[in-house]
């Protein structure tokens, strides 16, 4: 197995071989979700204050909403068919994160290690796979803007 096959199943950080689309406000947009990666996993190493958490939860929150709506917008706008699961897919990281903020409400002590696994799951499974699925027709789309 290459160094490569095992970083990508357990990405701690960015890395442009799997995650650079070469759409520049996507680009920047998962980059921004990592570095909030970086902040939980950094309160994990730390064992940082709990108070940290909910911070970073809304954080969290607020940016999924922008980066959602930025996608589902240029989705839209490129023609993008079959973005159904896509969207689902946005819902249920809205709904997670809502779990999250009832773990922290209750101190769920696994609350951070929880965030982790879910985020890492997010990269592999959404960033990597299913936004790569809409990068050839919005590309087309926004060359097409120029």
């Amino acid at each position: 197995m290459s160094a490569n096959t095992n970083k990508l199943k357990d990405p701690n950080s960015w890395d442009d071989t799997f995650f650079l689309f070469n759409i520049e406000i996507i680009d920047k947009q998962h980059k921004k979700l990592f570095q909030l990666f970086d902040l939980i996993i950094e309160l994990n190493t730390t064992s940082g204050d709990f108070e940290s958490i909910s911070k970073i939860i809304d954080e969290l929150d607020k940016y999924a909403d922008y980066h959602f709506e930025t996608e589902e917008d240029l989705m839209k706008r490129a023609g993008v068919i079959e973005s159904d699961i896509h969207l689902q897919q946005h819902a249920f990281f809205k709904n997670q994160i809502e779990e999250f903020r009832k773990m922290y409400v209750y101190h769920n002590q696994s609350l951070v290690d929880l965030m982790i696994v879910f985020l890492k799951k997010w990269f592999l499974v959404h960033i990597y796979d299913v936004d790569r699925q809409y990068v050839k027709p919005v590309k087309q789309y926004l060359d097409t803007c120029i």
